[in-house]
């Protein structure tokens, strides 16, 4: 997928490693200053830090929970890389099949994102646009509701102007 760390654009790949209980992550980046962040993001996306048996201690005390547990021992809950971008995606994928909110977002980045130079042996063409750039663009035309426009706008507004955040820094008691 294509990323931006502090302002800096790039792509990354993440696969599991062949025969091995690992992940690979391969980084296209215009310099290496950003790499501890981007892996530390990639540790956190896909929940790496977590102690599954202590997970599996304090999930394992649901009776739901523990079956599930059982059935998949060691299951993560994967992250986003960016909450903007998963935020949007929440309201425009709303009463619509995953295919049909997979074209709406894919949209709204070929006409509002910029364009990408991504890794070798992908489609990637762009990046998802900006929470300024969202907070004034023209969504008619891509299939959302006008409710869902509205939303999506006023979204971008709180986390442009920095009164909503949705970053990995953001204070939960806020």
């Amino acid at each position: 997928r294509t990323i931006e760390i502090d302002k800096v654009a790039g792509s990354i790949r993440v696969r599991p490693a062949t025969d091995k209980n690992e992940l690979l992550l391969e980084a296209d980046l215009p310099d290496t200053t950003k790499l501890m962040k981007v892996a530390e993001r990639v540790r956190s996306l896909f929940d790496l830090t977590a102690d599954p048996q202590e997970v599996a201690s304090l999930l394992g005390r649901s009776e739901i929970f523990n079956r599930t547990l059982h059935q998949w021992p060691g299951l993560r809950v994967p992250g986003a890389w960016d909450g903007f971008e998963l935020a949007v995606r929440a309201i425009q994928g709303q009463k619509v099949t995953v295919q049909g909110a997979t074209t709406m977002t894919g949209r709204i980045v070929q006409r509002l994102g910029n364009a990408a130079s991504p890794l070798q042996d992908t489609e990637l063409t762009h990046y998802f646009p900006s929470a300024e750039v969202l907070a004034k663009a023209d969504l008619s035309g891509i299939g959302l509701t006008t409710a869902r426009i509205t939303s999506i706008r006023r979204l971008a507004q709180l986390v442009s102007s920095g009164e909503l955040r949705l970053d990995e820094a953001a204070d939960p008691t806020r």
